[in-house]
């Protein structure tokens, strides 16, 4: 909660700085934005193509069969080819929250600047280790990619009476619904990790998933 509360809170500082100090400029400078159109198009195209490879190794089929769990990883290895301005952004912020004092701003002033500028620092520190311990991390990568997968695109119940919807989870990869794939429900009750957040929990991801005739 502190983590996801410190990573909010930094995200919208950091925009109303960025809306208040550069927004006239942007907008007068209509190039500049359409260089950054350009620059999250790419962005957004790399971490794309990167979010289907992980998915098509994990389950071998097509990765567009997972549309939110596409989406989350592409926001995943958006972070990824992110961090280094990430890093560098935290430590501008870190040495402006250093050197906010000027002596033709009052206390209060300067006390603002400074809380705006260390919630930024803080928010990209928390960005970066995330990044470098989870995202850049094949196997805990492919771990909360596999989590994602069964929170948002596999189905917990099954309407096929040849599927056991208390042991299997399902997709049907098919537009007919006559073809599902099949992958072991995740049960955590003998893990016994610390963290709360389930999707961060290291788990065991099958090498096959066997597809099926569903039987109505």
């Amino acid at each position: 909660v502190c983590m996801s509360g410190g990573v909010l809170g930094g995200m919208y500082v950091f925009s109303g700085l960025i809306e208040i100090t550069f927004g006239r400029r942007l907008i007068d400078l209509k190039s500049t934005l359409i260089l950054w159109a350009i620059f999250i198009a790419c962005l957004g195209y790399l971490a794309r193509v990167r979010a289907m490879a992980d998915i098509n190794a994990i389950f071998h089929v097509d990765a567009t069969l997972f549309p939110m769990t596409l989406f989350a990883t592409s926001i995943l290895h958006s972070a990824s080819l992110l961090f280094w301005p990430v890093v560098v952004v935290g430590c501008a912020s870190a040495i402006l929250c250093m050197t906010a004092k000027r002596e033709d701003q009052f206390l209060g002033q300067t006390f603002m600047i400074a809380v705006c500028h260390f919630v930024n620092a803080f928010t990209c520190l928390v960005i970066a280790v995330f990044v470098d311990s989870k995202v850049d991390d094949s196997d805990a990568r492919a771990q909360m990619i596999y989590r994602i997968a069964h929170i948002t695109d596999f189905s917990s119940f099954s309407p096929c009476k040849n599927v056991d919807s208390m042991q299997n989870d399902v997709l049907f990869v098919d537009s007919n619904r006559y073809l599902l794939l099949m992958a072991p429900k995740i049960d955590d009750t003998f893990n016994m990790e610390v963290r709360k957040v389930s999707v961060f929990r290291s788990i065991t991801i099958p090498h096959e998933f066997p597809v099926a005739r569903c039987a109505y």
